[in-house]
C-alpha cells in the first residue's frame, strides 16, 4: 500500500476513535459545565438587545423600602392599592412575583375584580395545590396561581426554566398565556433557555413608591407589569449570563419576553449536536495532503476559528450548538495528526536510513535527512557536479561459465561486499551493481566540493582491497581477478527515477557514459585505473603522483578525452 495512503488511513482511524470518545463524553454530559459557560460567552459576544416596551418591572426597590412606612413583607392592603393603581394606569396583565400564602383581611382578593388577568406567584403547596390568598378556593375570578421558583444550573447560574414546577404551571408560562400569547413550545427535559435582553436594568423599571405616591415615570398602558422585589436586601437575586446579581422579578420579565417571542434560542436536537461534533472533527482530514506542520497545526487552527465563528453566528440566529466538545475534539485531532505524522516520519526515516544507508555513507544519509527536515528534497532529480566511478572485474564472465551458480554468487557477493564497504567508507554513493560491475558517484545526493579527491582515493583503496581479496582467494587455491576502474567528472542529473511501485536512485548524462567508456579502456591499458582530464583538473591532492597516459577518442562522443593514471595502478599488462 502507498505510504501516504497508509498514513491517511491511520489518521482516519485515529480520528474515528477520537470522535467516538468525544461523542461518548458529550452523551455522558462530561462537557456540561464548560458548555454552559460557553453559552454565557455567546450572550456577551452577541451583546444586548432592546427590551420590549410592553413589559415593565414594578420594582420594590430601596426607594420603596425607604419611602413606605411599613415593614416587609407588606400587608395585603398595600398590595391591593398597588393593584388598583395598576389597573387604573391601564396595565393589561399584572404578574405578581411576591409570594404570600394568605390574604389576611381579604382586601387583595377584593381588588382582583377580573378586569385584567392577575398571575399570582406561589412557592408553597398544600396537597399539591399552590397556596395563594389562603388557598385555591380563595382565588378570585381572573387570578391565576403559578409557581415562581427557578432551578439554576449546577454552577449557580440561571439560564433555563420549565413549563411547570411540581405539577404547577410556571410563572412565565402563566403570564404569557394570560397576556394572550400563544405558548406552543416544546420544553423538553432541560426546559427553555431564557433569551436575556441584557444585564440588570435592561427592562423599564418603575419604583412602587412612585406608583403609590404619584404618577409613574413610564406609561403602563397595555403593558405586562411584573411586580416584585429588586432591592438587594430582599435577597431575591440570581446570577445570570449577563449579570452576577439580577432580581428574580427581572428574570421573570426576561422569561415572559422569551415565550412571547416564540423562544428565540433553541438547543439543537441531540442528533444534530452529535453530527456537528463529528463534522468539525472530520474537516481537518481535507488537509492531509498538506505538509506536516500545516496539517497538524494550521488546518485544525483554521477549523477551530471557523467553528467558533459558526457557533456564534448560529447563536445569533437562535440555535445553540455544542461549542466545547468540538474544541476538545479538534485539539485531540491535532495531537493525533502530530502523533501519526511523527510515527510515520520516524518509520520513514528509519526505512530510508536502512535502505539508503546500504549504499551511501552515514554522513550522506544525515545530510539527506537534514535537508528533508528543512523542506528540501535532495533525492529529487537535480543537476549536480560529481565524479562518477565505474569498476568491473576482468574475465569474470568466463570464470562464471565454468563454475556452479551457487559458488559464483558466493564469490561475487564476497567481492561486491568488500568493494561496497570501500565506496561507502570513501564517501561515495553506490548507485548500482551491474553484474560484477560497480557504479558509484561522489558529490551526490549530498553536494561535496572534494568529490574528485574522494573518488580518486576510493579507486586506489579498491585496488588495494582487490589485492587483499586476491590473496585470500589464492590461499584457498583459486586464481585472483583483475579490476578496471574509470573516473570522470562533470554534470549529471541525479535523483529518483521510476514509479511509486519501483523507485531507484540513479544518474543520467554524458558524464556517466564517459566514465563507463573510460573504465572499458583499462582493458587495453597498462593501468587498472584511468581518470579523465576533467577529474584531474578537480583534484586538490595527489596530482604530482599522476602520469598522463594518452588522449583517446571515446565511443559515442565527438571529442577526445585526455587520460591520466598513477604508477600505483599499473597492471603490468601490455599496451
Amino acid at each position: 500500500m502507498n505510504f501516504d495512503r497508509r498514513r491517511r488511513r491511520s489518521l482516519l482511524a485515529a480520528i474515528a476513535v477520537l470522535a467516538i470518545v468525544v461523542v461518548g463524553a458529550q452523551v455522558g454530559e462530561v462537557f456540561e459545565d464548560p458548555e454552559l459557560l460557553s453559552i454565557d460567552v455567546r450572550f456577551r459576544v452577541r451583546g444586548d438587545s432592546e427590551a420590549p416596551d410592553d413589559i415593565v418591572v414594578l420594582a420594590i426597590d430601596d426607594r420603596t423600602l425607604d419611602g413606605l412606612d411599613q415593614s416587609w413583607p407588606y400587608p395585603s392592603a398595600t398590595h391591593a392599592e398597588v393593584l388598583d393603581r395598576l389597573v387604573g394606569s391601564g396595565a393589561a396583565t399584572v404578574v405578581y412575583n411576591v409570594p404570600f400564602a394568605a390574604d389576611t383581611d381579604g382586601s387583595f382578593a377584593d381588588a382582583i375584580d377580573g378586569s385584567v388577568p392577575v398571575v399570582l406567584a406561589s412557592t408553597q403547596r398544600s396537597g399539591g395545590t399552590p397556596q395563594v390568598l389562603g388557598g385555591a378556593g380563595s382565588i378570585a375570578a381572573g387570578a391565576i396561581a403559578a409557581d415562581s421558583r427557578y432551578d439554576p444550573d449546577d454552577d449557580g447560574t440561571l439560564r433555563r426554566f420549565d413549563a411547570s414546577v411540581g405539577g404547577v404551571v410556571s410563572l412565565p408560562v402563566a403570564a404569557a398565556r394570560a397576556s394572550s400569547a400563544a405558548v406552543d413550545v416544546e420544553f423538553g427535559d432541560e426546559g427553555v433557555t431564557i433569551d436575556y435582553h441584557g444585564p440588570t436594568g435592561t427592562f423599564t423599571h418603575v419604583s412602587m413608591i412612585d406608583l403609590l405616591t404619584g404618577e409613574p415615570a413610564a406609561s403602563l398602558e397595555g403593558s405586562i407589569v411584573v411586580v416584585g422585589p429588586t432591592a438587594a436586601s430582599l435577597q431575591d437575586l440570581y446570577e445570570t449570563p449577563l449579570s452576577e446579581r439580577m432580581s428574580g422579578t427581572e428574570v421573570q420579565a426576561n422569561a415572559i419576553s422569551t415565550l412571547r417571542r416564540g423562544v428565540p434560542l433553541e438547543t439543537a436536537p441531540f442528533g444534530m449536536q452529535l453530527g456537528w461534533i463529528v463534522l468539525v472533527m472530520l474537516i481537518p482530514l481535507a488537509g492531509v495532503r498538506l505538509r506536516n506542520s500545516a496539517r497538524g497545526v494550521l488546518v485544525p487552527a483554521a477549523v477551530l476559528a471557523a467553528h467558533l465563528i459558526a457557533v456564534q453566528v448560529m447563536f445569533g440566529r437562535g440555535l445553540i450548538v455544542p461549542a466545547v466538545a468540538p474544541v476538545v475534539g479538534l485539539v485531540l485531532v491535532a495531537l493525533a495528526m502530530v502523533a501519526v505524522d511523527f510515527g510515520f516520519d520516524v518509520a520513514e526515516r528509519k526505512r530510508v536510513r536502512e535502505a539508503f544507508g546500504r549504499f551511501v555513507p552515514d554522513q550522506v544519509v544525515r545530510d539527506v535527512m537534514e535537508a528533508s527536515d528543512r523542506g528540501a528534497s535532495p533525492l529529487n532529480a537535480r543537476a549536480s557536479d560529481v565524479t562518477v566511478l565505474f569498476s568491473d572485474i576482468r574475465g569474470f564472465t568466463t570464470y562464471a561459465e565454468s563454475r556452479d551458480p551457487a559458488e559464483v554468487i558466493t564469490v561475487l557477493n564476497d567481492y561486491l561486499g568488500r568493494m561496497t564497504d570501500v565506496v561507502i567508507d570513501g564517501g561515495g554513493t553506490l548507485v548500482n551493481y551491474m553484474g560484477d560491475g560497480v557504479m558509484a558517484v561522489f558529490g551526490a545526493p549530498a553536494a561535496d566540493d572534494d568529490h574528485a579527491d574522494r573518488a580518486f582515493a576510493t579507486a586506489l583503496a579498491m585496488l588495494e582491497t582487490l589485492e587483499v581479496y586476491n590473496a585470500d582467494r589464492r590461499s584457498s587455491g583459486d586464481a585472483g581477478f583483475r579490476m578496471g576502474i574509470g573516473l570522470h567528472s562533470g554534470t549529471v542529473v541525479a535523483g529518483n527515477v521510476g514509479t511509486v511501485r519501483r523507485l531507484m536512485y540513479t544518474m543520467i548524462g554524458d558524464t556517466v557514459n564517459t566514465s563507463a567508456r573510460i573504465e572499458g579502456m583499462t582493458k587495453e591499458s597498462p593501468f587498472d585505473l584511468l581518470l579523465s582530464d576533467e577529474t584531474y583538473d578537480r583534484l586538490t591532492v595527489d596530482r604530482d603522483a599522476l602520469v598522463e597516459y594518452a588522449t583517446m577518442p571515446v565511443r559515442g562522443r565527438d571529442a577526445t578525452v585526455r587520460l591520466w593514471s598513477t604508477p600505483a595502478a599499473a597492471s603490468g599488462a601490455s599496451v
